[in-house]
């Protein structure tokens, strides 16, 4: 590379990328310097390159000035100087796009579909590449190259081949950032969101709140017909979105965030964020959901344990707290009921022999049972 092919390059990385040419300069410096000192076995040796005419100057330790002649490079070692001016503009190129991306963290980008991959989805995001792992796509969604496709960065991911950018759609705060966009009150500060809960591509709840009183939150995210909230369910490829308004009293928020069902009574105890909600016989299946997704939303949101009780009070319909654990089908969840086991807390630290005389589980649902509370308990930790 000759002076002139060098000032091309840093014109071209400060204009274009907007690298500051100082950074370039003493990068380049720092590498030339150790293949010159290689070939001369001078360790006060210093080097200056010209930031406008790409001419190079030695220096002695006193700063005088020594010919250029005096360091003659052989044809291997002026390849080597020349690898070491390449590789060091490639890494300023890479290190300013790195610092450009760590500041969007937490940010929507648009990407173009450029192919799957084994880990996932690689995108074209102008400067590098992006990513989605296959577990920060939407269920059954896909993407044929060339197709427009946005994605929440997560992180920025330092690689041999430059930054990568770790793209999701399945983060609860890509949601968040898509209400941002297209609500300009959460824009503006004047509504908050307050917590988000989320199965990504099948439901979510939204709880927000308003720093003005005449304004509703909920209304103003939904809009008319739902018509502020309707691009944002396009993006979501269908995903129901529920926006709950927030209240800091804790039995008024878990009332929300178990609508639609109307709940009648709600107890709580703030020491073991645990509640008991009693509602009306008809409303139980709409407080727990299909596959119990209601409940186990509302539990996310609020931060609380969700015992739930319908009016008749019978056993055979009550409905602990256990009914939010994955993995535990409401037939076990009935006969645990039926056996007295009414609370997390109660299963994780059971004896399986306790369980053993449940009708329906053996050994190693049982020892499955107790693993799943144990765990739900060291996330409440």
């Amino acid at each position: 590379m000759d002076s002139k092919e060098l000032i091309n390059a840093l014109d071209y990385l400060e204009r274009e990328k907007g690298i500051n040419r100082d950074i370039l300069i003493k990068s380049i410096e720092q590498g030339l310097l150790s293949v010159y000192q290689k070939r001369s076995n001078l360790k006060n040796l210093n080097l200056h390159l010209d930031p406008k005419t790409g001419e190079i100057a030695f220096f002695d330790q006193e700063g005088r000035e020594i010919p250029a002649y005096t360091f003659p490079l052989d044809r291997m070692a002026a390849t080597a100087a020349k690898q070491v001016i390449i590789q060091q503009l490639r890494e300023a190129e890479r290190e300013a796009t790195y610092q450009e991306f760590k500041g969007k963290e937490g940010e929507i980008i648009n990407a173009m579909v450029e192919r799957y991959e084994t880990r996932g989805l690689l995108v074209n995001i102008g400067r590098t590449e992006g990513i989605f792992l296959k577990a920060h796509l939407l269920p059954k969604e896909y993407y044929r190259r060339g197709d427009r496709i946005q994605g929440y960065i997560l992180e920025i991911r330092k690689s041999f081949k430059g930054p990568q950018v770790m793209l999701s759609r399945t983060h609860p705060d890509f949601i968040k950032s898509l209400f941002k966009e297209e609500i300009s009150e959460i824009k503006e500060g004047i509504i908050k969101v307050e917590a988000i809960a989320r199965y990504p591509g099948e439901c979510s709840k939204i709880a927000v709140s308003s720093q003005d009183p005449k304004i509703d939150p909920v209304g103003t995210c939904i809009g008319i017909k739902g018509s502020r909230i309707k691009t944002i369910l396009k993006e979501l490829r269908g995903e129901r979105v529920d926006v709950i308004r927030w209240n800091e009293k804790p039995e008024l928020f878990i009332a929300n965030a178990l609508s639609p069902a109307k709940c009648k009574e709600i107890k709580i105890k703030l020491d073991r964020k645990e509640s008991w909600v009693i509602l009306d016989d008809d409303q139980l299946s709409l407080a727990i959901g299909k596959r119990g997704q209601n409940v186990k939303l509302a539990a996310k949101l609020t931060g609380f344990q969700i015992n739930i009780k319908s009016r008749s009070a019978s056993k055979e319909e009550s409905l602990p707290a256990i009914v939010i654990l994955p993995g535990i089908g409401e037939k076990i969840v009935q006969s645990l009921v039926k056996a007295g086991i009414s609370s997390i807390k109660e299963l994780a630290e059971i004896q399986i022999s306790t369980l053993l005389k449940i009708k329906g589980i053996g050994k190693k649902k049982a020892e499955k049972i107790i693993k799943i509370a144990k765990e739900a308990m060291d996330k409440e930790k």
